[in-house]
């Protein structure tokens, strides 16, 4: 065996950049993490691509996570299992942990706060259907009643067959020897 081998020239990426942050037991930035990794496994000009999976690979492994910016504003990095989720707000700041306990009935009446103002706006928007329906059923129903005025008029104009000064029996009895 060779007294000079590399542990990490076996190691995946990600798996050397766990024992770095094991080993530092501190969050620190993808490039330092990075920069580590590659030096540790031997590796003296990095390629973009390599260094781009890298970072692709390190965010998705799910071993990490982003906690913290340093002064720069670049974010700090550490093992997952170091971090207490609750602990992290949504733009992965801490938040300051208070003393102050929420009781369970305060939690109960938010979340039935919550879903009473769900039911309203579902009620208004069932109500601005409803009314959009009526309006559409109105205005058909109006222009049902204009074409129905508008055929009575025209049922006006013509003659009506049954009064008895327009019928003339003497036309009839013409084509009586025809038949």
């Amino acid at each position: 065996m060779e007294k000079d081998k590399n542990i990490y020239e076996d190691m995946s990426m990600v798996d050397v950049a766990l024992k770095i942050l094991e080993e530092t037991k501190k969050p620190d930035t993808i490039v330092n993490i990075a920069a580590e990794v590659f030096k540790r496994k031997g590796i003296e000009k990095v390629d973009p691509q390599d260094y781009i999976q890298f970072e692709i690979d390190f965010m998705l492994s799910g071993y990490f996570i982003c906690c913290a910016e340093d002064l720069e504003g670049t974010r700090l990095w550490d093992l997952k299992y170091r971090q207490n989720s609750k602990l992290l707000n949504q733009d992965k700041t801490y938040i300051d942990v208070v003393d102050e306990v929420f009781s369970e009935d305060a939690l109960k009446y938010e979340m039935q706060e919550e879903l009473l103002a769900q039911d309203e706006d579902e009620v208004l928007e069932e109500d601005e259907e409803e009314s959009d329906d009526e309006t559409i059923y109105d205005d058909i129903s109006d222009e049902i009643d204009e074409e129905d005025e508008e055929d009575d008029e025209d049922y006006d104009e013509y003659e009506d067959l049954d009064d008895d000064e327009d019928y003339d029996d003497d036309e009839d009895d013409e084509f009586e020897d025809l038949i």
